[in-house]
This record gives structure tokens, sequence and C-alpha cells, in this order.
């Protein structure tokens, strides 16, 4: 492995050990954001009854609907927090630090940092390695890992990560257990690095299968496709669209188009193991067993508040919803949506503050 000398000064610099300040209280975590003012969601998860929120700023955490503290880990300025993704073998929250060679892991009340895999062959440049993007997913058995490029499970008892060996392609949109086996999209184009990935010539991603043998493709109905968003529950995974917003169900055999009353611009796991979708300005929907579509929640947004990117989570009847403000274009135009984040329980939401 090689760092690029440009960068490895900067990758150092960030890989210095530094405390975790928890700085609690809404007045004292407002003072201590860099800009408060242009906080953008990464991620949203509950965990034990608290709402984590990653930003660039840290790990917002929210009780009751009240701002209670930030946990960060990078003391020079604002650093891009991935994440946060539950690991439902052991209860754990677990995130992802840009320009840094750590994991996160939240267990209990303490956050301790952990290894991040590294990435396999020759001349591997880390600093491009450690702001890639990552994705977390679990089930019961176990926690996985995976970067634009590979895959890895976690050995708690080993404390390592074990590389898992993926079908030929070009890219790793993400895997998740599935029907005691594991569920790989893979992308194919290598000009969705530099497109926008909602274009329509781009080539479509696949689905694979594994379980006890090699990879299965899954066979598909569905047509062209470009995943951004994949979630799990115990028998099938669900995708969703860049652009289109349309939902997929991904079973081991077969990869289909499921009908949604609107356009889809989150999904989440509800933590009774049904798809919840959140659709532009209609609200947000649970699929019931019987493949229906059911309002849970009206929409906390006013028309035309909702952004391109939107984050949804969901635990014991407490829902989240984030939104972030699109940036403008080129000439300074095309700005939409609000930076948002907005907690629903009892049939009623709540707009947090920070």
């Amino acid at each position: 492995m090689t760092f690029r000398t440009a960068s490895s000064a900067l990758l150092v610099l960030c890989l210095v050990s530094c405390g975790h300040p928890r700085i609690t209280g809404p007045d004292q975590v407002r003072a201590a954001m860099f800009f408060p003012d242009k906080v953008r969601f990464q991620g949203l998860a509950f965990l034990g009854g608290k709402l984590y929120a990653t930003t660039v700023e840290g790990v917002l955490e929210f009780e009751d609907g009240r701002l209670t503290a930030l946990n960060r880990w990078s003391h020079d300025g604002p650093t891009r927090i991935q994440g946060p993704w539950q690991n439902r073998s052991d209860g754990s929250l677990w995130v992802k630090e840009s320009y840094s060679l750590n994991l996160r892991r939240l267990h209990g009340d303490d956050w301790s940092a952990m290894p991040l895999p590294m990435p396999q062959g020759a001349g591997v440049d880390l600093y491009s390695f450690s702001i890639a993007s990552f994705r977390g997913a679990s089930d019961g058995r176990g926690f996985w890992l995976s970067s634009p490029l590979e895959a890895w499970k976690w050995d708690p008892a080993g404390r390592v990560w074990i590389a898992e060996p993926l079908p030929s392609c070009k890219g790793v949109v993400g895997v998740e257990p599935v029907g005691g086996g594991l569920l790989a999209v893979l992308w194919h184009d290598e000009q969705r690095l530099w497109k926008d990935e909602r274009r329509a010539d781009l080539l479509t991603d696949t689905a694979h299968f594994r379980k006890g043998g090699g990879w299965q493709t899954v066979p598909t109905t569905a047509g062209n496709i470009v995943a951004a968003e994949m979630i799990a529950l115990p028998s099938a995974a669900f995708v969703r669209t860049a652009g289109t917003g349309e939902v997929l169900r991904i079973e081991p055999d077969r990869m289909t188009r499921l009908p949604t009353p609107g356009v889809c611009e989150a999904l989440a796991r509800s933590s009774e193991g049904r798809l919840l979708a959140s659709l532009v300005e209609k609200g947000i929907y649970e699929l019931t067993d019987a493949g229906e579509w059911i309002l849970r929640h009206p929409c906390p947004y006013a028309p035309g508040e909702s952004g391109r990117v939107v984050h949804l989570a969901e635990e014991g009847g407490n829902v989240a919803l984030a939104t972030n403000e699109d940036p403008p274009d080129t000439s300074g135009q095309g700005r939409r949506g609000i930076t948002a984040l907005w907690w629903i329980r009892q049939g009623r939401a709540q707009r947090l503050r920070w």
C-alpha cells in the first residue's frame, strides 16, 4: 500500500489520537459547532430511545425531542461523519469519520475506536480510501461493512474484519444479509464516479445472492436501475432508485418493481421488521405483509421543502425524518428544500432545534 505524497501529511494529521469530547446541553452544543446554521444530515438512527444524527459537526444526540449532546472526535474543523449503522447482533451503533482510518462504536454509554478494514491489493491510495463512502448492514448473525470496492464481515471474537469475496464489478452499492445468505448490489459503469447517478444512460446495477456456495445473479424484470439506497428485511431487500424514486423488491430468486403511491425519497426498517418509505410531500408509509401501503404519518414538511437527500429512521413507534437543502448549481440557481429534522411520536411531528 502507498500514500500519495500530497495527501499523506493531511491523513497523518487527522489520524493523530485525540479524545472524545462529549459536549452536553443545547447552548453548549451550539457554541461548540463550527457552522450551526449550515448543518447537513448524513444519516439517522435510534438506539435505546435516543436519536442519533450524523452531520459534518459530529454526532448530534437527541432525547425526548431535545438536543442533549454532541459527540465529536476531530478538533480541527468540520469532518463528515458517515452512518450511523445499527449492529442488530449486539445492540451497538457504528459511525465512520472521513479523513480517518477509524470507526467509532457506541455500546451502552461508551464510544470506542474500532479498526477500519484495510483495502486489498497494492498501490491503494489510503487518503482516497479514508474519505470514501462506507455503508453498514446487519441482522442477528452479524455486522457487515462495504466500501465502493469491497465488503467485509466483523468478527467480534477476533476483533478483525473478514473480507467477503464479491462478483466482478466496478463498484459496490452495498451488501445486506437476507434469507440466511448475503445479497450484494453492484454497479458496472465507471462513469458513475463523475456523472450524476440520476442519468438514464448509465449501465444498470445488478443484484447477486450467495448462500452456502457461490454467487448467483438475481433474475430481474425491473429493467435498467441505478440504486441510491438499500434496506433489508429478513426475507427481502428493498432498493430506492436514484432520480426516479422507485422502489424495487429483491429476493434471492427475483428482482421486481414495487408500486408505490408516490415518489420515494427515503427508506427505513421499522423495529417490527417492516419497510417504511417516505414519499415526497405525501407522508411516511408502511408496507404491510399483504403488500399494501398504508399511511403511517402525514408529511411533516410543507410543499417544496424536501431536498434531494432525505433520511428516515424508526424505533418503537418513534419516527425521525431529516431533509437537506439542495446546494445551488454552478450558476447559483436551483436551490430547493430546507435543512430540518423532525421527531414524530404519537401522531405528532415535532421539529427539532439545535
